[in-house]
């Protein structure tokens, strides 16, 4: 998207984005650290099964009234519409190129938006429990990418770059079942290191890290 907004020449794009991550990662840093603090300060105030929503407008409204709640709503819906705007977007004109335009921009557009609003009608706890299992199953391999691609001069050569992200995926792909109701998949992450932080899969992506890295340096000594 940096690149169609003019930013044409590498080091511009990395300037640009590196910018964007740092004001992005502060302002985030704020809002949900503001959010962590004020739901540990606020813990006991709502019944434990009390939906997100209502429990942060709840909260919202016992410190700051109806002048509160009113900010919350503005707040959440000048954000949220500038996130959609930006992935709507940006995914119209990936699809858009991805089908050679044979179905054009503006049609992806209202293809998603209209899809957007059908999600919206079920309300976030619903949206929630269907994305999950989603989230578990891409979240891992998405992490190590990200790691692999900031770490990617100090990665010996491409076996281990692939074993890593493979040994994450597989790891998601667990605890995609675990989170669909499947207890011995539960059960089986248990097991790893860091798996009460939700980390288990560090343990996939080091192995998988490992044995791409040795088959890869075998089977180039092999064909040397």
């Amino acid at each position: 998207d940096l690149a169609r907004r003019g930013y044409s020449e590498e080091k511009a794009r990395k300037g640009m984005t590196i910018r964007a991550i740092v004001i992005a990662g502060l302002a985030f840093t704020v809002v949900y650290g503001g959010l962590l603090l004020f739901g540990a300060e606020m813990s006991g105030y709502t019944a434990a099964d009390t939906d997100r929503t209502t429990l942060l407008s709840s909260m919202v409204h016992s410190i700051l009234g109806d002048f509160g709640t009113m900010t919350l709503s503005l707040s959440v819906a000048l954000a949220c519409l500038s996130t959609a705007s930006g992935l709507i977007g940006i995914a119209s004109n990936f699809l858009a190129g991805l089908t050679k335009e044979k179905i054009p921009y503006k049609a992806w557009v209202l293809i998603i938006l209209a899809t957007s609003i059908a999600m919206a009608s079920f309300g976030v706890e619903k949206i929630i429990s269907v994305a999950a299992p989603v989230f578990m199953l891409t979240y891992p391999a998405g992490l190590a990418i990200t790691i692999m691609g900031l770490a990617y001069r100090l990665v010996p050569n491409d076996g281990a770059y692939k074993g890593c992200v493979l040994g994450a995926g597989v790891a998601g792909v667990i605890s995609c079942l675990g989170t669909l109701g499947m207890s011995a998949a539960r059960d089986f992450l248990s097991k790893f290191p860091l798996s009460s932080m939700g980390l288990e899969w560090v343990s996939f992506a080091a192995a998988g890290f490992l044995i791409g890295w040795i088959a890869c340096r075998t089977r180039s000594k092999g064909t040397s």
